[in-house]
């Protein structure tokens, strides 16, 4: 490679560097209601979970579906939960926080196939999960938009996001491809009118998240 070239692609790789550093201090967008701050978040000690030792246990459960006018109208049931997943950096246990919405109706035979998306970055924070948000930080379209083509719709926020559990591996992919994995194998225990069936798909972080689900699947995922 000519020295030019090469010097010209370090400087395109320096700034993007410095861009994605950028888009990693803050959450990428406000709360849908400015006046009703994301709720304080403590660490899974803290907060009582009790955690198992078994991946994909769900250890918390709650309706979301009010605090979404976009997602109600679908007449998608909505929860927020949370759920055990694994460090991709010391495989300690953690637990992690999550959107899951059931379309409406009744589920085909085999039951709801389930599509986990991994969402693209919100921030290093632990007020940068998109479940603390009743617009998923402007992701409720996305879930709107699979639910209504028939699947159970997971949004994981990604460990130390939502739940507060730890600090957030920003692009460490085990512990991403772990939340996503996790994610799938939480619903599928709690609803059993879902499929074992499930698609990981994502966006620019989240492509990542998704890309390491599948290199985990067969060894992780089981």
């Amino acid at each position: 490679m000519p020295a030019s070239i090469a010097l010209s692609s370090r400087r395109v790789f320096a700034a993007a560097c410095g861009l994605t550093l950028l888009t990693a201090v803050g959450c990428s967008s406000p709360p849908a209601v400015p006046d009703s701050p994301a709720p304080a978040t403590t660490s899974a000690a803290q907060s009582g979970y009790e955690l198992t030792g078994t991946a994909g246990t769900l250890l918390e459960s709650e309706d979301f579906g009010s605090r979404s006018a976009t997602l109600t109208a679908t007449g998608a049931t909505v929860y927020r939960f949370v759920y055990e997943s694994t460090s991709g950096v010391d495989d300690s246990a953690t637990a992690v926080s999550g959107v899951a919405a059931v379309p409406p109706g009744t589920p085909p035979a085999g039951g709801w196939p389930i599509v986990v998306y991994g969402h693209g970055t919100t921030g290093v924070q632990a007020d940068c999960g998109p479940s603390l948000y009743p617009d998923l930080l402007g992701l409720d379209s996305t879930v709107e938009a699979f639910t209504e083509l028939g699947y159970v719709t997971v949004l994981p926020d990604y460990q130390g996001l939502g739940s507060g559990d730890g600090t957030h591996p920003y692009l460490e992919p085990r512990t991403a491809g772990h939340n996503m994995i996790d994610a799938a194998r939480a619903v599928h225990n709690a609803l059993p009118e879902t499929s074992a069936r499930w698609a990981a798909v994502g966006l620019s972080q989240g492509g990542q998240a998704a890309w390491a689900a599948n290199e985990l699947n067969s060894s992780y995922g089981q």
